[in-house]
């Protein structure tokens, strides 16, 4: 159907089904696999069992909560599994709320843009250098470091371990234009969202960064929920849209795109008012994150981001609303990723 190579997506699972998954990823000629971290860990151990997997599948941490560890352990990780891969590794950070940062991780959030920059130069410092004993001491507002004396026992398999950022809004993705070698879409990005908001934004960001489209990756993640009844694939999509209506740091998007009004009753309605909050939601609000519908339908839009993206990443609904919380439902993952594997992969 197109070109454009897709990636896979490994959840917290038995050794045992994540090696079935990762050589069925292989089987499918997948370009690579993300491990993302949500309300697990990071994709760390995920991706060391598909390294031992797959010979050939790049190994993505799409993503690894930017602030949630100390950027040095972050870099290691890192460094780490690019050696287990031989070279395979790609460091995809995400910034996350607030909320998460600072009440489940205790870890201050600040500016969270300037946090994540010196983030990513610490992880590149140790990444690229660490294994020459000559870092010194690093200062910024969120980081003092002295690493003076500190050296890796290897040096890195190559020169450089590929970074790209989660964006959500057109400064992140300008931030990655400037600073990361790619960018990983929000999932809930419609495929249109490529050529109307991330195409344009990269054209002027990218030059002033004094680099080409050529030298950086526009990885495509979008929650796909397809079923030959159009209105059962609605009824699985529904509660991934309601988890993301219903928290307030996405206001600004769901205004941006017409839905302000919903947005902010299913705010104030919450994750209690379950089988309410999915009520409130229209059909048209439930089609405007991701791709959602028929076989055919789904085809062509994903036929449509392969147009712009560089990857594409399906992801099968992941949250639900079961007696008023959103859960993750392992035996709906299931199904709605097989019919995905269906109608998309082995068309």
């Amino acid at each position: 159907m197109h070109k454009t190579p897709y990636w896979g997506y490994l959840f917290p699972s038995p050794a045992s089904e994540l090696t079935r998954t990762v050589r069925e990823f292989d089987e499918l000629g997948f370009q690579g696999t993300w491990a993302t971290q949500v309300v697990w860990g990071p994709g760390f151990p995920l991706l060391s069992v598909a390294a031992a997997a797959s010979e050939r599948l790049q190994l993505g941490t799409g993503i690894a909560y930017a602030f949630a560890r100390s950027p040095m352990e972050t870099a290691l990780s890192a460094l780490d599994l690019d050696i287990l891969s031989g070279g395979r590794t790609v460091l995809g950070l995400g910034l996350v709320d607030r909320p998460r940062n600072e009440s489940w991780f205790g870890v201050r959030y600040g500016r969270p843009l300037a946090h994540l920059r010196e983030v990513i130069e610490i992880v590149r410092m140790v990444t690229e250098h660490g294994h020459t004993g000559e870092l010194g001491i690093f200062k910024g507002d969120y980081y003092d470091l002295d690493l003076r004396g500190f050296a890796t026992i290897n040096p890195p398999v190559r020169p450089r371990i590929p970074i790209v950022t989660a964006a959500a809004g057109d400064r992140a993705i300008k931030f990655a234009a400037s600073f990361c070698d790619g960018v990983l879409g929000h999932p809930i990005w419609p495929a249109r969202a490529l050529p109307e908001r991330v195409l344009p934004a990269l054209d002027v960001q990218l030059p002033l960064a004094d680099r080409t489209r050529s030298e950086f990756d526009v990885h495509y993640f979008s929650y796909t929920t397809v079923h030959e009844d159009p209105q059962v694939a609605l009824a699985g999509h529904r509660g991934t849209v309601a988890f993301y209506a219903s928290n307030p740091n996405f206001r600004s998007y769901w205004k941006a795109r017409g839905w302000g009004d919903v947005a902010n009753a299913a705010v104030e309605l919450g994750v209690g008012n379950g089988q309410a909050l999915l009520d409130l939601l229209p059909d048209a609000m439930v089609r405007d994150l991701g791709i959602v519908g028929t076989p055919p339908e789904v085809r062509a839009q994903v036929a449509e981001a392969a147009r712009y993206a560089d990857s594409i990443t399906l992801i099968p609904p992941t949250h639900h609303l079961i007696n008023g919380t959103i859960e993750y439902n392992h035996a709906e993952e299931g199904r709605f990723g097989g019919y995905i594997a269906d109608a998309v992969y082995r068309v």
